[in-house]
């Protein structure tokens, strides 16, 4: 139980610094966008103005979203930034379950 909680923690800890590195590295500038055109994150956002679900989740999946201006370049650096976080987590996850 105790290597369970350990991992739990190291997880969510992980996934705070996940987030904040996706604001400062590859998506920095997706984020930047979404932001300039009155997204925000969190609980706060206005209906239809979230920063994640109403912004950056439709750019990564090819969506235009009005307002919005970031180039496609930017965006294919943030999908593979995404896409290769997402397989260490499962390689990570893979080597270090019991």
């Amino acid at each position: 139980m105790k290597v369970f909680g350990s991992l739990m923690t190291v997880s969510m800890l992980f996934a705070a610094g996940a987030f904040a590195h996706d604001m400062n590295g590859p998506c920095a500038s997706v984020f930047k966008a979404c932001e300039s055109a009155g997204f925000v994150k969190g609980d706060d956002a206005p209906h239809g103005r979230d920063l994640w679900d109403d912004c950056k989740k439709p750019l990564l999946d090819g969506k235009t979203v009005v307002g919005v201006s970031v180039d496609t370049k930017d965006i294919q650096r943030c999908k593979q930034f995404k896409e290769d976080k997402k397989e260490w987590m499962k390689h990570w996850k893979d080597r270090h379950e019991d």
